[in-house]
């Protein structure tokens, strides 16, 4: 076979050798650890339909993998909610979250009420054994195989709607990689990092730069909303603002003066044609933050910008989605979800 500038050999050496993306980057590929970044299971079913169902594959072959999960409240308190599943070659793991909630102990459930919901944070974990610990508590048994993919589905069945997301994956990261953009948990444990630093570091790495240093803040969070006054189009978005080691997310570590750093962030809603319709601001108080539909104006669809959230102490994992939905009384037929993963500018 006639080959252009050894393209052949470095193209069948890619193929055979696992495919790791760029660390920093939520790119899909099996990944060590997932992230579920959002669930929500309304507490009386009867009143609010809606469930998160996971569903975790272990993608690759040679012998069964043991994964851990925990469940965490929106400030990033881990809650008694955890087990181990161990899964053999390709094989796979589901659950809804209701399920999980009603057969756990009592004091996570009350953690994790929002409200009429349950609502929290997943984070699964490939491991060398099982453990109780939470993957940030020193002695947590790591394991770097990067095996595992995941998917979330948002249901509401008795109002005749679902969507789904990918779960976001976190891999285990070559030893060489840089240090700005690992140890996800901070605590050791060569999983990439999702931050602006990070982010910043894959944009970088992707364009033949350099990693570049620390970023104190995101330029941008960018998400598309749904309006339609005849469809009773809603959005809300999603938010996630991890802080290593802390609580919360980064409007209350900003509150105190000592940390230099601003409490509220400007927020811009635009129509189709790029015109303001909102020029506001905005806390996030929590790591998982819930923009909802009350905080939107008017009835044309288009884009919401959360821009200069610092990085306060520059390893704040972040991700983004927006929830899109249309439900007109008595016209089931034209009920329907859509989510859409966010752009972030690091």
């Amino acid at each position: 076979m006639r080959t252009r500038g050894g393209l052949l050999p470095i193209l069948l050496l890619t193929l055979s050798t696992p495919a790791l993306a760029i660390p920093g980057a939520t790119d899909r590929t099996p990944a060590a650890s997932l992230l579920v970044p959002f669930f929500e299971t309304g507490i009386n079913s009867s009143v609010n339909p809606h469930d998160t169902l996971l569903s975790v594959n272990n993608s690759i072959g040679g012998g069964e993998r043991i994964f851990h999960y925990h469940v965490w409240d929106i400030d990033g308190n881990p809650t008694t909610l955890r087990g181990n599943v161990i899964l053999a070659a390709f094989d796979s793991w589901s659950v809804a979250m209701r399920d999980l909630l009603n057969a756990g102990p009592a004091a996570a459930r009350t953690a994790l009420t929002e409200g009429a919901f349950y609502r929290g944070f997943v984070t699964i974990d490939v491991v060398t054994a099982s453990t109780i610990l939470n993957p940030r508590q020193v002695g947590f048994p790591f394991s770097n195989s990067n095996a595992l993919e995941g998917y979330i589905y948002y249901t509401r069945l008795a109002q005749g709607s679902a969507n789904g997301l990918a779960m976001v994956p976190i891999e285990a990261a070559p030893a060489a990689t840089d240090e700005l953009i690992t140890d996800f948990y901070g605590a050791m444990d060569g999983r990439e990092e999702i931050d602006a630093t990070g982010r910043r570091c894959a944009h970088n790495l992707a364009s033949g730069a350099a990693c570049g240093g620390i970023d104190p803040d995101l330029d941008r969070f960018h998400l598309r909303i749904f309006r339609s006054t005849p469809l009773s189009g809603q959005s809300r978005a999603i938010i996630f603002t991890w802080l290593r080691n802390l609580t919360g997310g980064p409007s209350p570590y900003c509150d105190n003066p000592a940390n230099s750093c601003a409490s509220s962030y400007s927020f811009r809603q635009f129509n189709e044609a790029g015109v303001t319709l909102q020029n506001t601001t905005i806390r996030l108080d929590h790591v998982v933050n819930i923009i909802p539909n009350s905080f939107l104006v008017g009835t044309e669809s288009g884009w919401i910008s959360i821009v200069n959230v610092p990085d306060p102490i520059a390893d704040m994992q972040v991700y983004a989605f927006s929830f899109n939905s249309a439900n007109p009384p008595g016209n089931p037929d034209q009920t329907w979800d859509a989510i859409f993963e966010g752009y972030i500018d690091p």
